[in-house]
């Protein structure tokens, strides 16, 4: 029996997608399906590689010494953006580049599901970035003040959301000395104090899934060794055109990673040395800390008390100190002042003029009377808020030259 002469349309249709024509539209189909990543991971790659230039450019540019017109020598792709004078009268200047895949459409169709259910948006940009669509973007800013470069910035983003993207995988900026706006205080942490001029500071990506995916925050002053700066423009950009995507700074900035393990392990070293608080520690929040307040105070009375902190039996020193002089900061300090000691803990100050004030402080408390001693408020300090008032501390802080403080060096309100 002929299947052909008895079912003519089953034959019809299985020989029209069987034939010749139709392998080659299967074939076809199958080297666009293949092939397709490909084109998103070049797109990507380019943008890597033309991020590269810059960052290679950026490299060459020193900080209160680039000229503006070296600077559009040395760095490609740049755009010109606010110019105008400030009210220091000031000519400023803000120089970017961005490149980037947020509103391309192949970058932004995983938030088109489950948005609304984290695990599934997750897997939804796990299969994003086998497909080479997952969000990159690479921005770079540099700020001209009078004809020289005063501030250099750049931040790779990872993380793609609507209607915009936040959060970066890696950041770093050039600063005189961070300060925040109408003196509000900030942490300054032991590791900031150990190497004030290149700070490092690795967490949680915003995005993360897995723990080993990390951001990493850099921020060198106009200063700081050259040897160091030039690992903030090391990046690995490879992540950005395998498989795997960019997860984890510490990947893409390895450089990086390792000044942080090597500035971490010098900090607990010297905390837990006969010398926690030494001279340059105090000189460098004087260099670098503009709005640091330096009171230099004495010894006229103390009490111990024993504080049962859930279950745990500990000691605390209230101690009572006049104020000799404001070595540094504001003239409306009180005459006398009742500070709290904690071995262990850590309370952040609860105001400097009025009301007790706690500290951090690695070494034993001074309550003999007429000890003097050095206090540094104003900001938030983890350790080594109260030192003794040795000869060489006070020269250190009174003869250290403190950096500019710049407008662009602000932290903006409600970033820290």
């Amino acid at each position: 029996m002929s299947f052909q002469k008895h079912f003519p349309s089953v034959a019809w249709v299985f020989r029209t997608f069987t034939g010749r024509l139709a392998r080659r539209i299967y074939f076809t189909a199958f080297l666009l399906l293949l092939c397709a990543p490909l084109l998103p991971r070049f797109r990507n790659m380019r943008r890597a590689r033309k991020f590269q230039a810059v960052l290679a450019g950026l490299e060459q540019v020193k900080v209160d010494q680039t000229t503006e017109a070296e600077l559009l020598r040395l760095v490609p792709y740049l755009t010109r953006g606010y110019s105008g004078k400030r009210q220091d009268g000031s000519l400023e200047t803000w120089y970017g580049v961005e490149f980037s895949n947020e509103f391309d459409w192949l970058s932004s169709w995983p938030h088109l599901f489950g948005l609304d259910n984290p695990e599934n948006y997750y897997r939804m940009r796990k299969i994003a970035r086998l497909l080479g669509t997952s969000f990159l973007s690479f921005r770079a800013g540099v700020g001209v003040r009078n004809g020289k470069v005063s501030r250099v910035s750049y931040a790779v983003n990872n993380w793609g959301g609507q209607p915009r993207v936040i959060g970066d995988l890696v950041s770093a900026e050039s600063v005189h000395g961070p300060w925040h706006p109408f003196r509000r205080g900030f942490r300054v942490s032991s590791a900031d104090d150990e190497n004030p001029q290149f700070r490092v500071s690795s967490g949680r990506s915003f995005d993360a899934v897995d723990p080993d995916e990390n951001s990493m925050r850099v921020k060198w002053t106009f200063d700081a060794p050259p040897e160091l700066v030039s690992h903030v423009y090391r990046l690995d950009l490879g992540c950005v055109w395998n498989l795997r995507g960019c997860l984890s700074a510490r990947d893409m900035a390895p450089l990086l990673r390792q000044d942080e393990q090597r500035i971490l392990a010098a900090t607990e070293a010297r905390l837990i040395s006969r010398e926690p608080c030494p001279d340059r520690i105090l000189a460098g929040r004087v260099r670098y800390l503009p709005d640091v307040d330096v009171l230099l105070l004495e010894v006229v009375d103390f009490q111990q008390e024993n504080v049962n902190t859930e279950g745990e039996l500990s000691h605390e020193f209230n101690t009572d100190y006049k104020l000799i002089e404001v070595v540094r900061g504001p003239k409306n300090y009180p005459s006398r002042l009742k500070l709290r000691y904690r071995q262990t803990g850590f309370s952040p100050p609860e105001g400097a003029e009025t009301g007790s004030v706690g500290f951090g402080n690695p070494v034993s408390p001074f309550h003999h009377i007429g000890h003097r001693v050095l206090f540094f408020t104003n900001l938030i300090f983890e350790s080594c808020q109260v030192v003794p008032a040795t000869p060489s501390a006070l020269a250190a802080v009174r003869t250290t030259v403190g950096a500019p403080k710049l407008p662009e060096d602000g932290i903006p309100m409600g970033i820290q």
